[in-house]
């Protein structure tokens, strides 16, 4: 995995303790147009970070 950053299509969802959260979608793709229909919004990654640990937070632009 290069330095660039990483844009996914994301959707909201709710945690067990009742916090919403956003989660990449399963399919992922440029040509995906289910994947872009399914999404609330894009997630963006950041090129200087790989892990990101579950509850962490992210940038997201929802529509």
């Amino acid at each position: 995995m290069g330095n660039h950053l990483q844009v996914l299509a994301g959707r909201f969802t709710t945690t067990q303790s009742g916090l919403t959260a956003v989660e990449p979608l399963e399919k992922q793709g440029s040509a995906s147009l289910l994947a872009i229909a399914s999404a609330d919004g894009l997630i963006l990654l950041p090129e200087d970070r790989h892990l990101f640990a579950p509850g962490g937070l992210v940038d997201f632009f929802p529509w």
